[in-house]
């Protein structure tokens, strides 16, 4: 059996600015460029979770961010705090996190400053597995102070896309027979390498869902997007070869696009659909998802 994890950081850079200054948290925050009240050029980095309520998100223009936080705050709202992004803080905090990752799988794979895959299949099921990754998150919190958010299954596709199902601070894992019953409701843009120029195109013939997406011949979607599009009929099936790795190119089928550490303590999980509540460590009855506490 294979067990592939995905940990995600939840809103890592906003979520390390307020570590460092804990009169931020829980505040509406932007990270990015200077806003200049409305005039500044450049982007939003990352936004916190209350920030995003008003619509802003990353890669938003950062003059746009200011009048959403701007117009938030005519409503009552709380102001909206931006700060400059600290690429060698993020680099460092992530440097730590990593070294709590890396030993705790068979293979490690880096992603980016706050995403990592773990292959886990050594530990023969899903439920040791829940406990790995409860303990994992447990020590990124006693040792950052910050959440992550994992997603666990039969491969590297499903891992990443069940990490971003519950977040903040989640813990979601979709076993082999459940793997066609938790994609299908979900939007199409889950899957990774759909982005809003292809979602408009499949949307524009009716295509909203990933079962929608699965009612496709692959030659229809071969005859759309080339190769790409036979790796789409795979993915809408959940499916994916890509090996937890390090090396280049390790796992085209999901990255590919068209155009000694603290005691772990113990933290409770839920599952979702709230139909099976378990926790950590005491080994999980939920076949669709497990979570711990309340995205990047």
């Amino acid at each position: 059996m294979r067990i592939v994890a995905h940990v995600d950081m939840d809103a890592f850079y906003a979520a390390v600015e307020a570590q460092r200054n804990p009169a931020l948290r829980d505040r509406p925050l932007v990270v990015g460029a200077d806003p200049k009240e409305g005039h500044g050029r450049g982007v939003v980095t990352a936004a916190s979770y209350a920030a995003r309520r008003f619509g802003i998100r990353s890669a938003l223009p950062i003059s746009r961010a200011w009048r959403l936080a701007e117009a938030a705050r005519r409503r009552g709202e709380p102001q909206t705090i931006f700060v400059r992004d600290d690429h060698a803080l993020y680099r460092e905090v992530s440097a730590r996190i990593m070294a709590i990752l890396a030993p705790a799988g068979d293979a490690f794979q880096k992603t980016s400053v706050d995403e990592a895959y773990l292959e886990l299949s050594s530990l023969g099921s899903f439920d040791a597995a829940v406990e790995r990754a409860c303990r994992l998150k447990a020590e990124i919190v006693s040792q950052e102070g910050l959440t992550a958010s994992v997603g666990m299954g039969p491969n590297k596709l499903v891992a990443k896309i069940a990490s971003d199902f519950q977040k903040p601070d989640g813990l979601t894992v979709v076993r082999p027979e459940e793997v066609q019953p938790f994609l299908d409701p979900l939007r199409i843009r889950v899957i990774p390498g759909i982005g809003p120029k292809t979602e408009r195109f499949l949307h524009e013939r009716h295509i909203r869902t990933v079962a929608d997406l699965r009612t496709l011949e692959r030659a229809q979607l071969a005859e759309w997007f080339g190769r790409w599009g036979e790796d789409l009929f795979a993915k809408a099936r959940g499916l994916s070869e890509g090996a937890v790795s390090n090396e280049r190119d390790a796992s085209p089928s999901v990255s590919r696009r068209p155009s000694k550490s603290t005691p772990w303590t113990r933290r409770s999980c839920w599952s979702a659909p709230a139909r099976w509540p378990t926790r950590c460590g005491a080994g999980s009855r939920a076949t669709a998802s497990v979570r711990s506490g309340r995205s990047r």
